[in-house]
Formats: C-alpha cells, structure tokens, sequence
C-alpha cells in the first residue's frame, strides 16, 4: 500500500472523531445547560433517571438566590426567569445589586436588556460594577 493510501486511511478513521470533539468543544455550554436538565437517559437497552438532579433543579428555579447586605438586595441570577424578582426587588426596595455571573452570555445579555427596560420605565439607572454584576436603581 502506497503511502498516499495510508494516509488516507487514517483521515478516514480520524475524521469523525474530530469532528464531534470540534461541535462538543464549540457547543460547551449548551451542552453543559442540557446536561443538567436531563432526567432520564435510554441507551443501549439501559436505562437511568436522575432523580436527585430533578429535585435540586425544581429548588434552584423556584426563586433566585437573594442577600440582604449593609442595606442592599443582591439577586444572584440563576436563569431567564430571574428577571421578574428583580422587578420585584427593585419596586420594593429601590436599589438592586444583580449578579450575572452564573449565565451564559446570551442569557446575561438578555436580562441586561430586561434591566434597562425596568429602569428607562422607573426613570432609574444601571451601574456596571464589574463585568457581570450591576446596580439598579429606580428614581428615589
């Protein structure tokens, strides 16, 4: 077998382990977010249910983790769906610290859009503190 050959055999045997480590790299995060909300895997005539991560995902969704620090309410935002506490928190309180640092960037960037729109109604304003984490606050 000529070397020409050879060297096509093994791109042939290469290729589509390399691929799906390519997709498996590029789509990290994704795959890491479905990762966690899989309950129940099927395989080969096998199969295995996730309990445990059910019960811990049905409590971390129920409500964002807040903190009652020196007068202001720090939200740690776990999902999308934190956005409505935080309009809840601005309205009771006036001042919300938010923590973005648990989202993925196209979930972060949502909830800064969310928070903009909450301030530009209050006639408040946002403070970028760092990267990920923001001061709210309405007009008083």
């Amino acid at each position: 077998m000529s070397t020409p050959l050879v060297v096509l055999e093994y791109i042939k045997v290469f290729i589509w382990p390399l691929t799906v480590l390519a997709l498996a790299v590029g789509f990290r995060a994704r795959i890491s977010a479905l990762l966690t909300r899989m309950t129940r895997l099927e395989a080969l005539g096998a199969s295995a249910e996730f309990e445990q991560a059910v019960a811990q995902a049905g409590t971390e969704d129920a409500a964002p983790q807040t903190a009652r620090t020196s007068g202001l309410t720090w939200v740690d935002v776990r999902s999308y769906q934190d956005a409505r506490a935080i309009g809840e928190l601005l309205r009771q309180h006036g001042t919300v610290g938010v923590n973005l640092e648990a989202l993925d960037d196209a979930d972060a960037k949502r909830i800064v859009d969310f928070m903009a729109g909450l301030v530009f109604h209050a006639s408040g304003q946002i403070e970028r503190l760092t990267s990920r984490r923001f001061l709210v606050s309405d007009a008083n």
